[in-house]
């Protein structure tokens, strides 16, 4: 059985180091993996998303401000400049990263203007009916509110993009109706609390990332050493430890998370 996946998150603007584009596509390619979800975190950096969308069949695109991203700009300017990109390109499958990140940064935004900001961009995702890509590092609180209060207006499609926690955590987000999706983490032998989310979550409630270039699964760390950057073609690692927590075949996973994507993000 051909093994076909989807990348559901990865960063390749930020991949600015050896192999080339082309090099890390053909290599995700000859790993099984079919279709990539390229994801823009700032206003500088959606152009260089849009092209690679552009000039690769099977790379789409979410569009987003991540939580710390575009402090110079007003949240009205933000909006407008983002609500006009993301009308450029039919590749646009989803708005986001974006969500709330209350990890420390020295030039955070303060909690009360990243909810703002966070609530803008869901805003835009129901009026163009995309899905939303959310970004949650110790902002669970602040992501249900806002996503529960949105969805008694509109119904649309989340995904908890990276999900680090517990399953009581993961409950919460499926009883709104959201995805989970699975990065390295998964594979990590600190995150062991992942593979009972793993085994627990519905079959057609999950995706599978690398989240590139972070986040590298733990057997990928020697071969890539001393680059140590995460690519595409790791996702199949991160479906392999979806599948050994699930207690089922890659073949499985890869199917199943495969067909969720399609589902999610509208591809065909």
């Amino acid at each position: 059985m051909d093994i076909n996946l989807i990348d559901s998150h990865a960063h390749l603007p930020h991949l600015t180091n050896k192999p080339t584009l082309e090099t890390l596509l053909t290599g995700a390619k000859d790993w099984g993996v079919e279709k990539i979800i390229n994801i823009g975190t700032d206003l500088k950096e959606h152009p260089k998303v849009l092209e690679v969308c552009t000039n690769y069949q099977n790379v789409y695109c979410g569009l987003g401000i991540y939580p710390n991203a575009e402090r110079d700009k007003t949240l009205a300017d933000i909006v407008t400049k983002l609500e006009a990109t993301l009308q450029t390109n039919p590749k646009v499958v989803a708005v986001g990263e974006c969500g709330i990140d209350n990890t420390g940064w020295s030039n955070q935004r303060p909690l009360s203007e990243q909810e703002e900001l966070f609530e803008a961009q869901i805003v835009l995702a129901i009026k163009y009916k995309l899905p939303l890509i959310v970004h949650n590092r110790n902002g669970t609180e602040s992501v249900i509110n806002l996503l529960r209060a949105a969805g008694k207006n509109a119904p649309f499609n989340a995904v908890i993009h990276c999900f680090d926690a517990d399953w009581a955590t993961a409950k919460r987000f499926l009883d709104l109706g959201l995805y989970i999706s699975f990065s390295g983490f998964i594979t990590r032998t600190t995150k062991k609390y992942l593979t009972g989310v793993a085994q627990k979550v519905p079959q057609d409630m999950y995706l599978v990332e690398t989240d590139s270039p972070y986040i590298l699964p733990q057997s990928a760390q020697i071969e890539v050493s001393p680059n140590k950057n995460n690519e595409p073609k790791y996702v199949r690692i991160v479906a392999q430890s979806v599948a050994k927590a699930r207690g089922t075949t890659l073949e499985e996973v890869a199917y199943q998370s495969y067909t969720n994507s399609c589902k999610f993000f509208a591809l065909h």
